[in-house]
Parts: C-alpha cells; structure tokens; sequence
C-alpha cells in the first residue's frame, strides 16, 4: 500500500519534508542505529529503549550523492509482534509511513537474532540495505561473519560497519546510492513457510486489488491474531473488503488457531536464522593455542583487520 502522508506520526511534518523520499532506520534495541543516524545526518540524537519509558523516532533530512532524504531513527525492535508503545511507533512507521527504503542496523555479536528480526522486516517488500554493526566487537570475540554469503542468502547488499567508530559509514552510504539509483529488485521474504501458511498466504492475497493489498509481513501478522494490523488493514480498504477478510479469518482460524500460527512461524524463522548463521559465520576460541590462527584471520579483514587486532592485544 502507499505511504500515508497523514497519519498521525507523519501529519507532525511539514509537506515539503513528506514529499522527499523516506529511508528509515530499524534494528533491534542497543544495535547502534542512533549513532548510524548521527553519521548520516551530521546531528545528534538519543533514543532509548528502556523499561516504562516512551520514546519517539526522529526525523533529519541527510543527503546521498547530493540527493536528498528524509531519514527516521527508529526505537529499537525485537519483533513485529509488539508489546511496548515504542516498538509499536516502528512498527506504524514501516505500515503507515511505507519508507521508499530501509536501512537495517544489525548486531554482529548477536547475529542470529538479528536475522529473526531481518527476515521479518524484508517480508514488507521495501527495498532495504543492511548495515551490519558491531562487526569490531564480533572480532574481538573470535566471530567472523561472511558479508559475501550473509548478501547471497539474504538477497540485500550488506556492508560492514562499526559505527562508534565511524568505520564502513562512507562505504554504507555508497551502498545507499548504488541503491537508489537502481531498480529495486525486491523479493516477498527469505523463509518459505509450511505448505499450509504458504496456502493461507495465497488465498489472503487474492482478497485484497493490488492497490490494497497488505505486505507478506502484516499478512503474516493478521494471521497470527494482531488485532491492531487487522484493524489497520480493515481502516485503508473498506467495509466490504474487510468483511470478506473477516470471513476468510473466521474460516482459517476454526482449522488453526493464530496461537498455533504465530507459534509455528515463530518456530520456522528460529530454524532458519540458525542454518544461515551457521552457514555465514564462524568463530574461534580466545585461547593461547589458537590466537595466532585468529589473529592471522582477523588481521586480514578487508574492513577491521588491523584496529581490532591491535586492540585484542593491548585488551587481551
């Protein structure tokens, strides 16, 4: 569906800042997009993730080759199914808003939980780069992750950053201009999910024209009971294309439960995300015996090689 100008979050923007391209950035919590956000937009900012604290996303313009955006720092999240009032906030920014691109800001160091979170965040469609983080820390512990191969089985570019240091920002921003000035290829998502969901899936499809038809990810979300993204869905297409999803939910859900939904899509993004982190990333010990073999591989990282084998020295 198109990007909604007038909702609630984008009506506190002026239209000459509506009418510029939106690239938000998303992540888990701690996973550094306020710093990414401060690079890209030469500004500072704060957005918190704690306990009983509402916070808020920000938008600055930022430029790429001269073009320019309108850039969102999102709260952190660790899944589309939300629970906070500051996931929920990114959660209507990707539906409402409908960013023109993504920045995904990911954690090295806890990679396959932010391949969870990657997985359901491509399953919106929108072209999206990822910013993979932390890569400095991940070497520090004797991780190393395989961008090459992370790219191939994700189907997006990935670039290596290690944002408190201000390391891969310029060539993350190349990346977002190679982007943008080529025709998105975008494909539905990476996990193929039990013939039964793949099934619901395309029945749900056809409900909906083209024009209003809702992502694979709130798809997915409406099957598992999110009574919000229903509600959300139902507002933009109308009365009589929301009884006729209400009706197709009442028939799906008397065979399966969204509980037993949501559990087993839950459980098929699990198994996935650990066969790729497996595949893409390998790591060894901090012993004396086997520094030298992971000094010699960290030393030859393209990106790091030498700061953080330097620093492992001195830190031990």
């Amino acid at each position: 569906m198109a990007r909604n100008c007038h909702s609630p979050i984008a009506a506190e923007q002026n239209e000459a800042a509506c009418s510029l391209p939106l690239v938000a950035i998303v992540g888990p919590a701690n996973s550094g997009k306020s710093i990414l956000f401060n690079h890209l937009t030469n500004s500072y900012s704060i957005v918190a993730n704690y306990a009983q604290t509402t916070t808020r996303s920000l938008r600055k313009k930022a430029s790429f080759a001269g073009r320019e955006s309108l850039l969102i720092d999102t709260p952190g999240i660790a899944s589309l199914s939300v629970t906070t009032d500051d996931e929920k906030e990114t959660r209507n920014i990707l539906i409402d808003d409908r960013p023109d691109r993504l920045i995904f800001c990911g954690d090295a160091t806890a990679l396959k939980r932010t391949l969870v979170l990657l997985a359901q965040i491509k399953e919106f469609g929108i072209p999206t780069v990822v910013a993979l983080n932390k890569v400095d820390d991940a070497l520090k512990k004797g991780v190393l992750v395989d961008v090459e191969k992370l790219s191939t089985e994700m189907g997006l570019p990935v670039t290596e950053i290690a944002a408190t240091r201000g390391i891969g920002i310029d060539k993350l921003e190349k990346t977002m201009i190679n982007a943008a000035s080529s025709a998105p290829a975008v494909s539905p998502g990476c996990i193929v999910y039990s013939s039964r969901i793949e099934e619901m899936l395309a029945q749900m499809t056809a409900v909906f024209p083209d024009e209003l038809r809702p992502s694979r990810a709130e798809m997915l979300l409406i099957l598992s009971g999110d009574a919000d993204v229903r509600q959300m869905t139902e507002t933009l297409c109308g009365e009589a294309l929301a009884a006729e999803l209400n009706a197709f939910l009442r028939k799906v859900w008397l065979k399966t439960s969204p509980s037993n939904l949501r559990t087993a899509i839950f459980n098929a993004r699990i198994a996935w995300a650990e066969r790729v982190t497996d595949r893409v990333s390998s790591s060894t010990t901090l012993d004396l015996a086997g520094f030298a073999h992971r000094a010699a591989a960290i030393s030859r990282h393209p990106l790091l090689g030498w700061p953080v084998l330097i620093a492992i020295s001195f830190r031990g």
